[in-house]
């Protein structure tokens, strides 16, 4: 605790700490993986963005597309932990050194997964209607929560990146961009949000990463009463 008192790094960055470090204590009912699986994944991500992925143009897209529904298939009839590269690449027609190209490794596959399904199906569910910038924040939150809720083998992988990684590049994880605009919609009625101790687009990080953790924590918590602790916790200050 001292050392965080003393040290310099901004506060957004001690926070994110934090979250990795929980990722280490963080069990979910029927996951084989004990205190030494836990610390090997959160060692796993540098702390520089290390991203990696082929660009996706053409027939690349197509495969990339396969590898992605094959996935999708063997993690829910098998599980996360259940399923190998291997498996993957044979389903999706592919052999595993193609598949390597578009990702490096099972974890990015699941966090590439995750982004493409959430996105799908927040796009599908979006709320219309909401009438404040924070009313539209809350549905999002809450539509994001449901579905983390019944995805949760492969909300860990992303849940893990996003915290040791934090913020990525623009067009990679459109989930995150979207949580963001949102945030940034509360600037003209709510300027604190966007002040110099907790820059909004720092907060829409740590909403989404507390948020995945609450649910990944306790997968059975009504998606309204996990936003109202993300709430709490980052948004106290605003009204819907």
């Amino acid at each position: 605790v001292t050392g965080f008192q003393t040290c310099a790094l901004p506060i957004c960055r001690h926070a994110l700490a934090a979250t990795a470090l929980s990722m280490t204590v963080l069990r979910v009912r029927g996951d084989a993986r004990d205190m030494d699986d836990r610390l090997a994944e959160v060692n796993y991500y540098p702390l520089e963005n290390a991203r990696t992925g082929a660009p996706v143009t053409g027939r690349s897209e197509t495969t990339r597309a396969r590898i992605l529904a094959a996935a999708a298939e063997l993690f829910a009839v098998r599980g996360y932990d259940d399923t190998s590269i291997a498996q993957i690449a044979r389903v999706a027609g592919v052999g595993t050194s193609t598949l390597h190209q578009h990702f490096a490794s099972k974890q990015r596959l699941a966090i590439a997964l995750f982004r493409k399904q959430a996105e799908d199906a927040l796009a599908r569910s979006a709320t219309p209607g909401a009438e404040t910038p924070a009313a539209r924040l809350r549905a999002h939150l809450e539509d994001v929560a449901r579905f983390a809720a019944v995805h949760l083998d492969i909300a860990q992988p992303y849940l893990a990146d996003l915290a040791c990684h934090g913020p990525v590049g623009a067009g990679e994880d459109l989930l995150r961009e979207r949580l963001d605009e949102l945030v940034l919609a509360l600037g003209p009625e709510h300027p604190e949000v966007g002040s110099e101790a907790a820059p909004a687009v720092g907060r829409a990080h740590l909403a989404l990463v507390l948020l995945l953790t609450l649910v990944i924590g306790t997968p059975a918590t009504p998606p309204a009463l996990v936003v109202d602790r993300v709430w709490a916790a980052l948004f106290a200050d605003l009204s819907v």
